[in-house]
C-alpha cells in the first residue's frame, strides 16, 4: 500500500489499520501529518503480521523513536526499512530496532540524507561508507550492530 502526498491524520491510519491484517509493504511519501503516534498503529498492531518492507519519505513528523516502542510487533516481519528526509534519526534508536530484529528477517536498513550518522559510531557499521547521503546496513551489520556494547549505542536517549 502506498500512501502519497495526502494530509493522513494518526486516526485515519488508526482507522485503516484495522483493515490491513495482511499488510506486507507499505509506503509513506509527503504526508506531513503523520507522526509517530500514528504510525505506531501499524509498527506495533498486534494482527498486522506480514508487514516485510517499510518505506517512509519525507514525512518530517515521523522520526527514529518510533523504533523504540515496547511493542514493535514489526521487528518480527520486517525485511527491508527505507527513510528518507524525514525526522530525527538517532544511533540508539537504530541500535533498538536491531536488537528486536535479530532473530528475525531483517536484512537491509537505508536511511537517507541523515549525514550526522556518518559522523557517529554508526559510521562503523555502515556499508556505504563513500556515500555522503545514503547509510546503510544489511544482515551481517545489523547483526554487529545489535550485539554491539558500546556506550554510545547503549545509553538511555535522554542521556
Amino acid at each position: 500500500m502506498l500512501i502519497e502526498n495526502m494530509n493522513i491524520t494518526d486516526e485515519n491510519v488508526q482507522a485503516i489499520s484495522l483493515l490491513l491484517p495482511q499488510l506486507q509493504v507499505l509506503g509513506l511519501k509527503d504526508c506531513p501529518r503523520l507522526t509517530n503516534q500514528g504510525l505506531e498503529y501499524i509498527v506495533a498492531n498486534s494482527s498486522i503480521k506480514h508487514l516485510s518492507q517499510l518505506h517512509i519519505i519525507n514525512c518530517p513528523s515521523i522520526h527514529s523513536g518510533i523504533f523504540s516502542v515496547d511493542n514493535l510487533i514489526m521487528a518480527s516481519s520486517i525485511y527491508d526499512l527505507y527513510i528518507e528526509s524525514c525526522g530525527p534519526v538517532s544511533p540508539i534508536d537504530i541500535h533498538r530496532l536491531c536488537n528486536q530484529s535479530i532473530n528475525h528477517h531483517l536484512q537491509h536498513v537505508r536511511l537517507v540524507n541523515y549525514h550526522d550518522l556518518k559522523s557517529t559510531i554508526m559510521s562503523t557499521f555502515d556499508c556505504t561508507p563513500k556515500s555522503t547521503t545514503v547509510f546503510s546496513l544489511n544482515k551481517m551489520t545489523i547483526n554487529s550492530l545489535a550485539h554491539s556494547d558500546d556506550p554510545q549505542l547503549c545509553a538511555t536517549p535522554s542521556e
